[in-house]
């Protein structure tokens, strides 16, 4: 297997559920003998619904070059651990994966960010998306590309502070847009994210 996937790394799993197929957000939260452990969606918290050996297709965003990387592997069981987890077979290796618009959620989110250049600033804005590596905003400038920002994103139950780049930023009518790349987060924020990110899908599948 190639390196191993670092624990805490947020990750989309797609599987055939409830006859469709279904992007659930899960998270890294090691490794066993044979599998690794993901942080049980919410769609299947209460019910164990997708059953051993079902297929799955994952993705995720490598720490170390930034590139959206896929597998495919099958779940293996549960454990009724805290917070409860599925386990999925270990990988043999990873390719670079075209899902990346399949991870962008369009929503309004109000965000403020800090930007570390030659002369800090920052303003109060908006979301125009949210994934799980990254966001897009409207700015009031143009921002160059790899300059670090101190992100603060308002989710609908609490408010959240991520480290981040400027991917990329080009004009639009009277104002910029600015996708950032997350680059740094703690634990309990991947927590909120995930559990925020499966709620829109939640909402979606009309659940």
């Amino acid at each position: 297997m190639d390196r191993p996937i670092p624990k805490g790394t947020l990750m989309t799993v797609s599987a055939e559920y409830a006859g469709k197929l279904t992007d659930f957000v899960c998270m890294v939260l090691g490794y066993g003998r044979y599998g690794i452990r993901l942080s049980l969606p919410q769609l299947l918290n209460q019910y164990y619904s997708l059953p051993a050996t079902t297929a799955v297709e994952c993705s995720f965003t490598s720490v170390s070059t930034n590139q959206l990387l896929g597998f495919r592997s099958y779940v293996m069981g549960y454990e009724r651990s805290e917070p409860p987890s599925m386990v999925i077979a270990l990988p043999t290796g990873y390719e670079a994966s075209n899902r990346r618009d399949t991870l962008r959620y369009s929503i309004r989110l109000p965000v403020a960010y800090v930007a570390q250049a030659e002369q800090v600033y920052g303003e109060t804005t908006q979301t125009m998306d949210v994934s799980l590596g990254g966001l897009q905003i409207v700015t009031g400038r143009m921002l160059p590309k790899g300059t670090p920002l101190s992100v603060t994103l308002e989710l609908p139950d609490q408010t959240v502070l991520i480290s981040g780049t400027v991917a990329w930023s080009s004009f639009r009518g009277r104002r910029a847009t600015t996708g950032i790349q997350f680059t740094r987060m703690g634990d309990a924020v991947r927590m909120a994210l995930a559990k925020y990110l499966n709620a829109l899908d939640r909402h979606k599948a009309g659940r």
